[in-house]
């Protein structure tokens, strides 16, 4: 194996970041794709936590790979069976081991030992048969996959695939394998009916096993279909009725560095990949809801409506911990936060509760504006831009990365004044700084199917030290609706979900959300429907009508605007059309 790929797998393996780090003090997960759920017979899993082994991380020096490293081991245990792990890394907070083929499926625990001392706890495991997590480059589970040429180069935007290539795909989970793992690689084209699909497309798959140069490290042979092209190409696999994670490939016809009609433009995911700084703007009206992934912080708008509410000052955070939740943890969060302030202020639990409903409501409406400067955030740049895949294809997102992952760079917010106006069919309102950077007023509520009037609209600034003075136009002229939405009674995850809609918005982009997972797809708008294959909402978990939800918009980057100062900004309608949905 080429010694750079090497040793970027053995990174990724290691994935020896802040962004990785669960929020529990012990947890597992499979070492490529990060997920939690299951680790698979025979594949590479992390164990992550405080004390579980030296301070400078230790690796494995060759095969036969030790049942003890640096003072560290693990013992899994299911049913009456115990075995112990061999070791591939230790470290104070994060160990690597391969999970042996020949634990039996079902559930158990893991014990860690540390220079002679077990651990006083144990860690839930659900050890299945198969469970697939594709190695990415920034080691999170999530952007660029870790997928290769016959000659182990890796497909990047300056050297992307082209329709018709012969490409390796690099990962662990997919499931046992005979022989003494410990003693080194098993090679072997052991595992029929992979599904691999790159983009909306499923590919044809040559080799699946594991491969040649590491124990537990598997690889996947596959062609890209001739379907495809982009710079953010979703792929995952498909194998034992799970799904891998979603990360993608940058695919061009002619070989040339890869381009996209929409999004940011690539001279600038190359800045921000090479460490330097870019400057952004995002501009929008639409649901309030909506309008919080472009700088308006709904939990800042709700927590002070609340404080006028009852007199008394509302923490953002206890706000936020609410609007974050569903369901039952949701209801108990309120119940708990109406309890607590019906003290102070003599208000009635009922009448505190419906107040954060009629806060939160998803009718109301209004305008935003977030102006940031993102800088050395490379090791983090390529996360973003896969988030909405290309047109033609749908991906699906595990966790929150809106946020830029802690210790990954550096987040400035820059100014465009006290205060900005907003201009269109409602009239002309202030927007108020809600914080550095980011400004928003709200329209009131009574929306009706979250539309915002339709026109023209603007948003004029007199300029700060971050952005000059400008006026952004947006023309919102069109009305988009999701036009089988009442025969849309619920989303089968075994089969394909086909959404129709009317209104030509040059291209729409489709969200759901459930369980912690977001599903996304884009398409032009003129064609008047799309199909989300079954392996996107079957990679959703099973919620209720109160937990999912689709929603329909024009995609966010169609109205691209110059704002002096600013490297890129966008002026976005983010009205639309979605209903609550159950997801069975």
């Amino acid at each position: 194996m080429h010694l750079r790929l090497r040793r970027m797998i053995l990174l990724c393996c290691c994935a020896l970041t802040v962004m990785a780090q669960p929020p529990y003090p012990y947890e597992l997960a499979n070492s490529a794709s990060y997920t939690r759920e299951a680790i698979a017979q025979g594949s590479l899993f992390l164990v992550f936590g405080s004390g579980l082994g030296p301070a400078v991380l230790k690796q494995a020096d060759g095969f036969p790979l030790q049942t003890e490293l640096a003072g560290t081991s693990i013992q899994v245990t299911v049913g009456a069976v115990t075995v112990n792990a061999p070791m591939v890394y230790s470290w104070d907070r994060q160990v690597a081991a391969i999970l042996p083929s020949t634990v039996p499926a079902g559930d158990g625990n893991v014990r860690l030992t540390y220079n002679k001392n077990p651990a006083n706890w144990t860690i839930p495991i659900k050890v299945v048969r198969s469970a697939f997590g594709i190695y990415t480059v920034a080691a999170s589970g999530s952007g660029a996959g870790i997928i290769t040429d016959p000659q182990y180069a890796l497909k990047s935007y300056s050297s992307p695939a082209k329709p018709g290539d012969t490409l390796i795909m690099w990962g662990t989970g997919l499931g046992p394998v005979d022989g003494n793992e410990a003693s080194g690689p098993l090679p072997g084209n052991r595992f029929g009916d992979v599904e691999v699909y790159v983009g909306n497309s499923r590919a044809a798959v040559s080799y699946a096993g594991r491969s040649g140069c590491c124990a537990g490290l598997d690889q996947i042979a596959f062609n890209v279909p001739d379907s495809v092209q982009g710079c953010f190409v979703p792929v995952a696999v498909r194998y034992g009725g799970i799904t891998s994670n979603f990360t993608y490939l940058p695919v061009s016809r002619n070989g040339a560095a890869c381009a996209d009609a929409l999004g940011i433009p690539s001279d600038l995911r190359a800045r921000s990949a090479a460490g330097g700084a870019v400057s952004i703007g995002l501009l929008g009206v639409g649901s309030m809801q909506i309008l919080q992934g472009a700088g308006n912080t709904d939990s800042n708008a709700v927590a002070r409506h609340l404080s006028s509410l009852l007199q008394t000052a509302v923490p953002e955070s206890e706000v936020k911990r609410i609007l974050r939740a569903t369901g039952r943890a949701r209801n108990q969060l309120m119940r708990q936060f109406a309890a607590k302030y019906g003290q102070r202020t003599g208000l009635s639990p009922s009448k505190i509760a419906g107040a954060i409903l009629a806060a939160s409501s998803t009718t109301e409406m209004g305008a935003a504006a977030a102006f940031t400067e993102l800088s050395n955030i490379s090791s983090a740049a390529d996360l973003f831009p896969g988030l909405i895949p290309p047109v033609g294809s749908c991906t699906v997102i595990q966790g929150n990365l809106v946020a830029l992952p802690r210790g990954a760079g550096h987040a400035k917010a820059r100014d465009a004044g006290a205060q900005l106006s907003v201009a269109g069919p409602l009239g002309t309102r202030l927007m108020q700084k809600i914080a550095a950077g980011s400004y928003q007023v709200s329209f009131g509520q009574g929306f009706g199917d979250m539309q915002m009037p339709r026109g023209d609209y603007s948003i004029t600034g007199t300029g700060g030290t971050g952005v000059a003075a400008f006026t952004a136009r947006l023309s919102a002229n069109t009305t988009l609706l999701w036009s089988n939405k009442v025969e849309t009674l619920f989303v089968d995850r075994t089969q394909p979900l086909t959404i129709r809609w009317t209104g030509d918005v040059g291209y729409v982009l489709l969200t759901g959300y459930g369980g912690g997972k977001a599903l996304a797809c884009v398409e032009q708008a003129s064609k008047g429907s799309l199909t989300v294959p079954a392996h996107i909402v079957g990679a959703m978990p099973a919620v209720s009508s109160s937990q999912g939800y689709l929603f329909l918009s024009q995609h966010p980057f169609v109205n691209r605007v110059t704002l002096s100062g600013l490297d890129v900004a966008y002026f976005a309608d983010f009205s639309g059309d979605g209903k609550e949905i159950e997801f069975r």
